[in-house]
């Protein structure tokens, strides 16, 4: 159902002067839809309104601020208000075309027995909603019949976009066509200014401004403009805003939102505006008396749903929050980007963006990927942050290069714009590798793609035969792991989350995983520069048919396997728990900052839920977070787990020596919405810790 008034305020740069006298709740003194006997307004019968001297609005009210809806009219007609005992005003208050649900607000002087009269003084009968939204005493307000000032519909026509008119005192501003903008207040005396409202392109637009004489309005859309003076305003005093009540939101369907809120009385005509993860869904008009909206095709992340009247000022708004979940779809791993095929290097400071959606199977409505990032050939010390295109780079990092010549590697969760596109920015110049190993894609309920998170299993240690693997790999050496059925991973689970850790290596060169059974990408997980180190990075890999993974080398050296989580296949019974949630990458930790290091015992608890948009209330099962050690005093390892359960013997990431920075990708359950984080003797290191999601627990 269209719409025919349409104007929503957002002004909110000025301090807000003190409000009229208003009720708890506007005060409804006419709905033709409700009673014993409803029916439809017919035209030229006055009904006269009691609007003072009743519940919440006392007898002293000399001047009211009424609300008038009308819903969905027959056919075009006009509507007046006037003081009871006094004349018809010469102009309406409102006017509408067939079919289209009108909103108004009227500032009327309150008549004799503290009544209005209200008319449709031309056209079809209509159904009309009354309220009283606020009221003022003698001496604070006065009203008088509409005075017209401005009427450009004759002979000057309709203004320019950016064009003005003069407004003083309490006017009822009506804007007819025009492209749609912001409608500014100018004050006289040079105050500050502030937008009163947000127009909507075509159609018929009305809404009231109270302003000291000598003020103008600038009509950002242009439009024919007409004004009329309704009285005058103390200073100090403001109107009194459509007041709505907060939204609630859930998901709706697989990829879809639904909005639902309340207003003090029923409302015909609602704006509803989104902030996503990746940024501003423009406003949705919803028409009719409807107090609910499902919105489709939106990424997903945390919502934020703000629901105003049409018109209005920002405090007549409610804002609430909401989450759109995902399924994972383990993938690949296929390489996205390779810089060194491109024949050039990012360059200091240099963003290069990567299209993703759509491209080498990843479908156009993923949400968010699994990538593996690589720096090579590094110029020197510094460091790389993947992010969605839309937004502004976070103050956080993926990938840390500790120098010159340096080859290293780190898992990242990473949103995707609503074109499918992310952000590689480079703080040094560098060679970029992107190897994308899955995505999410909406869903609501799912049965394969739901994370079942642990703490960290060790699965494998070929340094003493755990797991079966004895030895190190031999340079160009592979060994068939078995994940299903082990370490907590379900027979029918599609993929395995595990930190893999290559130590005591025999020289420069790679380490990867992939699914067993199939042939070998040209893709790694993780990079050595040099003998006898110690890296980590975490996988997150499809399984192959006969329940193994392949873990490769192109160096030499001991392999280490710690299982943190799995992603549910196809044979799982379907639910809510599970799915992916982003979140603009945020810092929980860093005791840089006046914290202390990490070192033996006991280690240190980090609250999580309830801050960087994870929710609070045990909403989230587990999180992704960038682990990052700093600053140590020695070598040594740093562990993530769930708080309070028993730290287990697995490794998060890896230190070999002194000052070093070396990041990890963590996977992990929550423990009472906190994790564990322990540093092992002698590794003194400082903690940053970055969340970037969130999975729910089921609802």
């Amino acid at each position: 159902m269209a719409v025919l008034l349409v104007a929503l305020a957002v002004a909110a740069a000025p301090p807000e002067p003190a409000a009229a006298a208003q009720p708890p709740v506007p005060v409804p003194v006419l709905d033709t839809r409700a009673g014993p006997r409803p029916a439809p307004l017919p035209p030229h019968h006055p009904a006269t309104l009691r609007v003072a001297g009743i519940p919440g609005v006392p007898a002293e009210a000399a001047v009211v601020v009424l609300d008038i809806t009308l819903v969905d009219p027959g056919g075009p007609g006009s509507l007046s208000v006037w003081p009871a005992g006094q004349l018809p005003p010469a102009h309406p208050t409102l006017t509408w075309s067939a079919g289209l649900s009108v909103l108004a607000q009227d500032y009327v002087a309150v008549g004799a027995g503290g009544e209005v009269v209200l008319d449709i003084v031309w056209g079809a009968a209509a159904d009309v909603v009354v309220e009283v939204s606020g009221w003022f005493p003698a001496g604070e307000a006065s009203a008088v019949p509409p005075v017209r000032r401005v009427d450009t519909r004759g002979a000057i026509g309709p203004l320019f976009p950016g064009e003005t008119v003069g407004v003083g005192g309490v006017e009822r501003v009506t804007v007819l066509g025009g492209v749609g903008g912001d409608v500014v207040l100018r004050p006289a005396g040079g105050g500050p200014e502030a937008v009163v409202a947000t127009l909507l392109p075509g159609g018929t637009t009305g809404f009231l401004v109270a302003a000291p004489a000598g003020s103008t309005l600038v009509i950002g859309g242009g439009g024919d403009v007409v004004v009329d003076h309704l009285g005058e305003l103390q200073p100090g005093l403001a109107l009194p805003p459509l007041r709505m009540a907060p939204p609630s939101l859930a998901v709706a369907g697989t990829n879809g939102l639904e909005v639902s809120w309340k207003g003090a009385a029923p409302r015909d005509a609602t704006v509803v505006r989104l902030q996503t993860l990746t940024g501003q869904v423009d406003r949705v008009v919803v028409g009719g008396t409807r107090t609910s909206v499902v919105l489709d095709g939106l990424p997903g992340g945390v919502v934020t749903a703000t629901v105003a009247p049409l018109r209005g000022s920002a405090e007549g708004a409610a804002s609430g929050t909401g989450s759109l979940s995902g399924r994972f779809v383990p993938f690949g791993p296929v390489r996205l980007l390779d810089t060194r095929e491109l024949g050039h290097a990012l360059a200091d400071g240099d963003t290069f963006l990567l299209g993703v959606g759509g491209i080498a199977g990843v479908p156009a409505n993923a949400t968010a990927v699994v990538v593996n990032l690589t720096a090579t050939d590094t110029t020197g010390p510094g460091f790389v942050t993947a992010y969605p295109s839309a937004l502004d780079r976070p103050t956080v990092s993926n990938l840390n290069i500790p120098g010159p010549g340096a080859t290293v590697a780190n898992l990242a969760v990473v949103p995707l714009a609503a074109d499918g596109t992310l952000s590689l920015y480079a703080e040094r110049a560098t060679h970029l590798v992107v190897d994308v190993a899955g995505y999410w894609v909406p869903a609501a309920t799912a049965a394969a793609g739901r994370l079942g998170a642990t703490a960290p299993v060790r699965l494998v240690d070929s340094r003493d035969g755990t797991g079966g693997v004895s030895g190190p790999l031999p340079p160009g050496g592979s060994v068939d792991v078995q994940v299903r059925g082990v370490a907590g991973v379900p027979d029918d689970a599609s993929a395995v989350v595990f930190t893999l850790t290559a130590t005591d290596t025999a020289g420069p060169g790679w380490f990867s995983a992939r699914p067993a059974g199939t042939p070998f990408q040209s893709t790694s997980n993780l990079n050595a520069t040099a003998p006898g180190q110690t890296i980590a990075n975490l996988v997150v890999v499809p399984i192959g048919a006969d329940g193994r993974v392949t873990l490769s080398a192109q160096t030499g050296g001991h392999v280490v396997v710690d299982v943190s989580g799995w992603f549910s296949g196809s044979a799982t019974p379907a639910g809510s728990d599970g799915l992916y949630v982003p979140v603009v990458p945020r810092r929980l930790l860093d005791t840089r900052e006046g914290g202390a290091r990490l070192g033996g015992e006991p280690g240190q608890e980090l609250a999580v839920a309830g801050r960087g948009g994870v929710p609070a209330g045990g909403a989230a099962a587990a999180v992704v977070a960038n682990v990052t050690a700093t600053d140590g005093t020695g070598p040594g390892y740093v562990t993530v787990w769930p708080a309070g359960q028993l730290r287990p013997l697995a490794s998060t990431l890896n230190v070999t020596a002194p000052g070093e920075t070396v990041p990890n990708l963590a996977l992990s359950a929550l423990g009472d919405g906190r994790l564990g984080l322990y540093a092992s003797d002698g590794a003194g290191v400082h903690a940053v810790v970055d969340v970037a999601g969130w999975f729910t627990i089921g609802r």
